[in-house]
């Protein structure tokens, strides 16, 4: 076996073993903050009624998903806790993805290792706060930027701002 191939496995077992460990040890809040009022905003919206909200709409529509494979089950609450997770683990796989393009795979492993354990995913996986949706799709942007793919940064970047307005100054 190779290198390459030897450094794949070993970084899909330390993140696969990084995600058990962040889901056992998880104790998902998705009423606690803001995140339940982002979360009762979905509720009412899915339910016909529009209540004003001082957090924005943008994350959390993308919940939408969860919330009605969560109903069928008679279980969105528990579906929709998992959001950042999800979101969590696709953003895993699409970095893993495009760093080994950008830079090579010694790098996309140490990065995402280092996201796993030493990033601030694994504090915010557990609560329904919109930090997750947003620093995920602002660095998938600069992913984007880096293979030309401008209409994919500029479409992340304009969600990831519309979401936490303050990262304007980032982009």
């Amino acid at each position: 076996m190779d290198n390459k191939k030897i450094l794949s496995i070993n970084t899909f077992v330390l993140v696969l073993l990084g995600i058990v460990l962040i889901y056992i040890n998880c104790n998902f809040q998705l009423h606690l903050g803001d995140g339940g009022i982002r979360f009762s905003r979905i509720d009412h919206l899915l339910h016909g009624e529009i209540l004003p909200m001082k957090y924005s709409f943008v994350g959390p529509i993308f919940v939408v998903p969860l919330y009605l494979i969560g109903a069928f089950f008679g279980a969105q609450d528990e579906f929709c806790a998992h959001f950042n997770l999800i979101i969590s683990i696709m953003f895993l796989a699409i970095a893993w993805k495009y760093l080994k393009t950008i830079a090579n795979e010694k790098t996309a492993s140490i990065f995402v290792v280092l996201i796993v354990f030493a990033s601030m995913l694994p504090a915010q996986i557990p609560f329904f706060y919109g930090e997750v949706f947003s620093a995920t799709l602002f660095l998938i942007g600069i992913f984007c930027a880096a293979l030309n793919q401008d209409k994919r940064a500029i479409i992340c970047w304009i969600l990831a701002t519309l979401n936490t307005p303050a990262m304007i100054i980032s982009a």
